[in-house]
């Protein structure tokens, strides 16, 4: 049984960091870990560490994590419990959360808690494309191409559940680890163990000496601060420090201090053990530098991850997977043609053998071809359906347009007869009156049917609770959704 390896590479504003892990008797192990420096801000050298770090090794779908503060992490409250209905909400609202148009950022959200009233709270990362791009197009220079694209603070939040479950670690209702890397500290808010917010900030193991270290623990009080400010979460009963340099005792023993709170002080590479060809190097590797976010996603698999590919570039590995299909069809019709005329020019010497060869390659070649089909076929039930979700699209664009601001969705339908169906709350009946009036006039819909607009009373404040049924109109080469 081979062993399994996984793989991350993890981009700072200092470093380039590549770590690979493997499960072997009981225990992950780390296999190999280097980092290359960068010498500069400069793309050029990006380029250039990740050519020193790459060079001589073949990697194969790792994941990439690059920093937390690239992202804008925002909490909403959405009244709905439904996955599905939380997702399209997000989509509708995600124009509102960010200073970047829609068609230039990448998004994803994650569902924090439900409450009996029947809202979610929802955590939504934005990250602008152009930030994402720039770390894709270093590692394609590189012939690397990542499965995978997440934050640095998803990483911790899982490396800490890990330290959970393997050590025991006390349990708390809310807690803020503090994640220091060799240039930069990652802070993240985590409860029932969630991440509810996380913030980067700019010290990390080299300011940790003398008066630095107090301006380190005056920003760690400006990111409490805000996390109490904007109510993301309950206060924190424990804070964990996570940091390889001699000084972390005395961070821990002064944020103790100051917070009145336990503390507890980690290493990244603690409970984990270390592969015998790593040596003891491994150490001085990893001194004033954190594993943590790398280590991570790779111990944290089966958890749930933001995968901030876009979606186009998604799109062209799909079509990059059925060329490599295509031209291995080709290859092996060329390879039996090859087949069949080395039979005909050998045929006189050894007939009978060269015939069995090309019997037992023929049937291998046609098991290929048919596991190449079927590839094909998946890769075109996909695009069919991606076109399909174009509608959807344009219905939540159009009703974005034409929503007064005094309503509220609570469940959108759409039924195989294309009627779309809308249930959803009004301040007052002259909202839903307005509404209706501007579906009728909408070129996306034919038939507009108010169902019901009932007045009702909730915390001594009236609404009105409506349903309206709207037929789409047929466009040219839709099919039903």
């Amino acid at each position: 049984m081979m062993k399994e390896i996984t793989t991350s590479i993890e981009f700072t504003d200092s470093h380039v960091k590549l770590l690979e892990l493997r499960w072997a008797r009981g225990h992950h192990a780390v296999t190999f870990f280097e980092s290359v420096r960068l010498s500069g801000p400069e793309p050029e050298a990006l380029n250039q560490a990740l050519g020193q770090l790459l060079s001589g090794r073949s990697i194969a779908g790792p994941a990439a994590l690059i920093p937390g503060r690239y992202a804008i992490l925002k909490q909403i409250t959405l009244p709905s419990h439904n996955d599905d209905e939380i997702e399209n909400m997000v989509s509708l609202q995600i124009n509102h959360l960010g200073p970047f148009p829609r068609e230039e950022i990448v998004f994803g959200h994650m569902i924090l808690d439900k409450d009996l009233q029947g809202y979610s709270r929802v955590l939504i990362v934005v990250v602008q494309k152009e930030n994402i791009l720039f770390f894709l197009r270093a590692l394609q220079k590189q012939s690397v191409t990542p499965r995978y694209l997440f934050l640095g603070s998803q990483g911790i939040l899982n490396w800490y559940l890990f330290q959970k479950r393997v050590a025991k670690l006390t349990d708390a209702a809310c807690v803020m680890i503090a994640d220091v890397d060799y240039d930069n500290t990652e802070v993240c808010f985590c409860h029932h163990d969630k991440l509810f917010f996380s913030r980067n900030i700019r010290f990390g193991s080299r300011d940790l000496t003398g008066e630095r270290m107090e301006f380190f623990l005056e920003q760690i009080g400006l990111t409490l601060g805000a996390y109490m400010k904007e109510n993301m979460g309950p206060d924190i009963t424990r804070i964990v420090v996570v940091a390889n340099m001699e000084s972390r005792l005395q961070l821990a023993q002064k944020l103790e201090e100051y917070y009145r709170v336990p503390v507890d002080v980690l290493t990244s590479l603690d409970h984990l053990v270390w592969d015998r060809n790593t040596g003891l190097s491994l150490a001085k590797k990893t001194e004033g530098l954190s594993l943590t976010r790398g280590l991570g996603f790779l111990l944290g698999q089966g958890h749930a991850f933001i995968n901030l590919i876009p979606q186009e570039v998604v799109h062209t590995q799909a079509s990059r997977i059925r060329r490599r299909t295509l031209l291995r069809f080709g290859a092996m019709a060329l390879i039996t043609a090859l087949m069949g005329l080395g039979v005909l020019g050998a045929k006189i010497y050894k007939n009978k053998q060269h015939l069995q060869m090309v019997a037992e390659k023929l049937s291998e070649t046609e098991s290929r071809v048919e596991d190449a089909k079927k590839e094909i076929d998946v890769l075109r039930t996909f695009a069919k359906g991606q076109q399909q979700r174009i509608i959807y699209v344009d219905i939540f664009r159009e009703l974005y347009q034409l929503t007064p601001g005094g309503i509220t969705f609570q469940a959108l339908s759409l039924n195989n007869q294309r009627v779309l169906s809308i249930q959803g709350n009004a301040a007052n009946g002259a909202d839903v009156n307005l509404f209706q009036g501007r579906l009728v006039e909408s070129p996306v819909f034919l038939e507009v049917n108010l169902q019901y607009a009932t007045q009702r009373v909730r915390f001594r404040q009236e609404y009105t609770e409506f349903k309206i049924l709207c037929q789409l109109k047929a466009r040219e080469g839709d099919d039903a959704p």
